[in-house]
């Protein structure tokens, strides 16, 4: 999938790669038992539809799980590039373990896989390591980042609340300090729980505690 978000331009997060391991088994279930049983579950009787539905519902339950916790977690993100010059060494790396590995009775020793895996370890927790928060504009407001906190405010509803959490990604906003949400109708409370939902807030605030035109000093964000 690395590859697939790289040729789209879209950038990797690094967290993404455990969670794959961890959600790929019940994922798989989640899909073949919801495309098979899930399709009639629905009308069967009570307890028997209920009991249909309980294995998509835990493993809907631990792939929702897991996503959080990796969205959580303090990882960076791989460029576009980048990406691509990890799947160039990762296949290198491959192709050199297969003829290490030729005839099949071979094996490769402990100290050649070490040697051919830890390059590409490191460069992956090089390229991969987490940036500082950079402020900046945002959808539908800005983000402040200074020695005190990081703050998000909201003054209006972002065109994309899609758009706003991809803003975020890319600025690598795991945690904020104040999330900072003007009374400014439903979708801008929408776009505030969004937020909530996606990254770990401290407080949140209604009433600015900076001037409602903080955000022109960034210029204006679609």
């Amino acid at each position: 999938m690395a590859p697939v978000l790289a040729a789209a331009g879209l950038a990797v997060p690094v967290a993404s790669l455990p969670a794959n391991v961890l959600a790929g088994a019940p994922a798989g279930v989640l899909t073949l038992w919801g495309m098979t049983v899930g399709l009639v579950a629905g009308s069967l009787p009570g307890p028997v539809g209920w009991a249909a539905r309980v294995p998509v519902t835990l493993a809907a339950a631990w792939v929702d799980r897991v996503a959080r916790a990796s969205a959580r977690l303090p990882l960076g993100r791989l460029t576009p590039g980048e990406t691509v010059a990890l799947t160039i060494v990762a296949l290198l790396t491959w192709a050199v373990w297969r003829r290490q590995a030729v005839p099949p009775e071979s094996f490769v020793s402990p100290q050649a896989r070490a040697a051919l895996v830890t390059p590409l370890v490191v460069a992956l927790c090089w390229v991969g390591r987490p940036m500082a928060p950079q402020g900046g504009p945002v959808p539908g407001g800005c983000l402040i980042v200074d020695d005190m906190a990081t703050t998000l405010v909201l003054e209006r509803a972002p065109p994309s609340v899609r758009r706003l959490l991809g803003a975020l990604a890319e600025a690598e906003v795991r945690r904020l300090d104040v999330l900072v949400v003007t009374p400014d109708g439903l979708r801008t409370a929408e776009a505030g729980v969004a937020v909530l939902d996606a990254v770990a807030v401290e407080a949140v605030v209604r009433r600015p505690p900076v001037p409602p035109d903080v955000c022109r000093r960034y210029g204006a964000a679609s």
